[in-house]
């Protein structure tokens, strides 16, 4: 292409110097010499440029956009489409997107995608460590007062108190759960009988019907759902869990869970974000509570029904986990010469007691506290940049 165009230049600069060359010594048969051509090229060439107009056609490619500009690029910006996303709305004046206008959103903080895929969403990740041994507090149900002087502490319970008027002497009787447990299964009612004839004299007959009058009001208190149920054992169960056996592992019966929920991990959102998780571990619930009183909950970490959260206000995001622990009362020997005896309340007589007892493990393979959630694990999420939208309220 090269000598093409060396050759074009020749005949044009011939043809411009043509009738320039006359004869020097007016011979009509003498012909320029190579100096003086030298010297007329080098005099004209500059000339010829400065006053040549050139025409380029160029062709860009930029993710299969097809872009033909065809002009004078002597005063031509070159506008470049590297992966710019124009979001409806776009008002920018200038063809330059690396130079934004208040309402070109191509690039800026306002960009906002849905899908993951536009410049304004960003992948986070963060790391979770958390132990469930400190996260939990463990209710001591036995420790509970379930009767004081004679009042049933229960919320709301409308049976009998435990008052009683007997041979001159008002007899108010008061359990913690774990006296009551024993109460209602090592006292009978000859055991009741037997207390108050030697505590308070009287016939024995009047013995007699006092003792069943206590155990008939311990009984309704024990099988009421309003009474002990739920007060000194955290389940719905008519049974509190006991352990009677010495064996190490415990049956289904033998010991109960308490539940407990924790938050594991909190994302703050400003107004203008929002997120929607990538990888979650197990969770009980998401939860999301905003400034402006909206919030939701979704179970077992399902987002079914708000995949996006947060995004119109300042917004709050925690992962909450579930943890068990487990109890029972276990019964144990009044003394049995390896440790401290007992101490028991005045009116028991019976040959062992049942004790509270938060337990670290019930079998083999189950040690509490025990959780679904990992006590180790990642969370991915997508923030997202969103604009709010004002709309019309009526």
């Amino acid at each position: 292409m090269d000598y093409k165009a060396t050759l074009m230049v020749l005949v044009l600069v011939s043809s411009t110097l043509a009738g320039c060359t006359g004869d020097p010594d007016g011979g009509g048969n003498d012909e320029i010499d190579s100096d003086a051509l030298q010297n007329l090229f080098d005099e004209h060439f500059q000339d010829f440029l400065n006053n040549t107009t050139i025409t380029v056609n160029n062709h860009y490619y930029n993710n299969s956009t097809y872009v033909t500009d065809d002009g004078d690029y002597s005063s031509t910006t070159n506008v470049e489409y590297n992966n710019t996303t124009i979001n409806e709305g776009d008002q920018s004046s200038t063809n330059n997107y690396n130079n934004q206008t208040d309402n070109d959103y191509s690039s800026s903080s306002l960009n906002y995608s849905l899908n993951g895929s536009g410049g304004g969403s960003v992948v986070q990740a963060f790391r979770v460590v958390w132990d469930p041994d400190e996260r939990v507090s463990p209710t001591n149900f036995g420790a509970r007062e379930l009767v004081i002087n004679g009042t049933v502490q229960v919320p709301g319970w409308t049976g009998s108190e435990l008052s009683y008027q007997y041979n001159g002497y008002l007899i108010k009787l008061s359990f913690t759960c774990e006296e009551f447990v024993n109460a209602y299964h090592n006292m009978q009612n000859e055991n009741w009988e037997n207390w108050i004839f030697g505590e308070y004299g009287g016939s024995q007959s009047q013995a007699q019907n006092l003792g069943y009058s206590i155990s008939q009001d311990i009984g309704e208190i024990y099988w009421d759902s309003e009474g002990s149920r739920g007060y000194c054992w955290s389940s719905s169960e008519y049974y509190p869990p006991i352990k009677t056996g010495n064996s190490l592992y415990f049956q289904n019966g033998e010991y109960d869970e308490e539940i407990h929920y924790t938050t594991v991990f909190e994302i703050s959102l400003s107004t203008g974000q929002a997120i929607d998780f990538i990888a979650l571990p197990y969770l009980w619930n998401v939860t999301l509570e905003c400034d402006d009183g909206f919030g939701s909950s979704s179970n077992n970490g399902s987002q079914q029904s708000y995949p996006y959260l947060g995004g119109h206000t300042q917004c709050t995001v925690r992962g909450v986990a579930r943890i068990a622990t487990a109890y029972s009362y276990v019964t144990t020997s009044m003394a049995n010469g390896s440790g401290p005896s007992l101490q028991t309340p005045e009116w028991y007589n019976g040959g062992s007691w049942y004790v509270f007892t938060n337990l670290d493990n019930v079998s083999s393979y189950n040690n509490y506290p025990v959780s679904s959630t990992p006590s180790d694990f990642l969370v991915y999420f997508t923030m997202h940049f969103v604009q709010v939208y004002e709309h019309d309220l009526e």
